[in-house]
């Protein structure tokens, strides 16, 4: 066997049931000094940690990352809350802003209304005055003919 198989295959020493590859195993490091070295060293790290006490967690711990959990709920919530007003002054002055941007471009549109409107009746009224120089004229003419005299 070769060193870097016996270095995959190492932890097959604590966990196989194959008698026959624990046997290859333990030949191996019977004749290679790197490969029983780093066995040895392995060994003492599982002793080392099999001898460290477990920590249990404190009783109210899950209460305290609970009690965390909440606080950062409510100050999320304040925050959105602080957003979502936010939002609304944004959108109420755009709101108004395009108010006042259509109603300038209304009163444009309403001045050259009145201005088209002035414009026609002045058009109506020159038309108006011509016909009625027209009658006037033939009223003229007629009484200048003397046909009303009695």
């Amino acid at each position: 066997m070769k060193c870097d198989d016996f270095s995959n295959k190492m932890f097959e020493l604590y966990n196989s049931n194959k008698d026959e590859e624990k046997k290859k195993l333990l030949e191996h490091l019977a004749h290679c000094d790197d490969c029983n070295r780093e066995f040895n060293e392995m060994e003492e790290v599982f002793e080392s940690l099999s001898n460290l006490q477990l920590l249990s967690p404190p009783s109210d711990l899950t209460n305290n990352i609970m009690n965390e959990i909440s606080k950062i709920n409510e100050k999320s919530k304040r925050y959105k809350r602080k957003a979502y007003r936010l939002w609304g002054s944004s959108l109420v002055a755009a709101g108004i802003l395009i108010s006042i941007v259509n109603i300038s471009f209304a009163d444009t549109t309403i001045e050259s209304s009145v201005n088209n409107i002035i414009s026609k009746k002045y058009s109506i009224t020159r038309s108006i005055n011509k016909k009625l120089n027209t009658i006037v004229e033939f009223i003229t003419d007629l009484d200048f003919l003397n046909i009303f005299d009695n």
